[in-house]
């Protein structure tokens, strides 16, 4: 789960409905949802067949990034859970499992293959850069001091300027 601005989000990709739901920090007891609904006293909102299997969801600049194992990235409005767009990271040749990141107005991607992709962060899919490690990446990136680290499946690699 993920914790940003009272609320709190979780994701599963198992079972039939591989739901996201945003539930309030103070929500207790039973959140359940009702068959068929998509919020309540507790949830602000859910979507089903949203769900990423490994990967953490992230929060940044009021939208929530969601990526499936199979390279589907779904982005949702924070708040009002409204589907701003999903598409597959074109390219990928692999599965997800490290969470995405972000810095400076973008999203970072990696995929189990060593594909890095560089979104625009915002509400229209819009794919900057696709870099390839030619190492696997598991792990989720790392952003510090304006450097990208990255651990591969036998190096730590750190981009960014001296």
């Amino acid at each position: 789960p993920v914790a940003h601005d009272g609320l709190i989000y979780i994701t599963n990709a198992h079972g039939r409905e591989s739901p996201v739901y945003a539930i309030k920090e103070t929500a207790a007891g039973d959140v359940s949802l009702k068959d068929g609904a998509t919020s309540n006293d507790a949830v602000v909102w859910a979507a089903a067949r949203s769900g990423g299997y490994m990967c953490t969801p992230l929060v940044y600049r009021g939208l929530v990034y969601v990526v499936r194992y199979n390279g589907v990235l779904n982005v949702f409005d924070a708040k009002s859970g409204e589907k701003k767009y999903e598409a597959r990271l074109a390219g990928a040749t692999s599965a997800f499992t490290s969470s995405p990141i972000a810095n400076d107005g973008k999203v970072y991607i990696a995929s189990e293959d060593g594909q890095v992709f560089v979104l625009a962060a915002g509400p229209k899919y819009e794919v900057l850069a696709m870099n390839e490690m030619s190492t696997p990446v598991l792990a989720t990136p790392a952003i510090s001091e304006g450097r990208l680290i990255l651990r591969t499946q036998d190096q730590i690699m750190s981009i960014g300027k001296k």
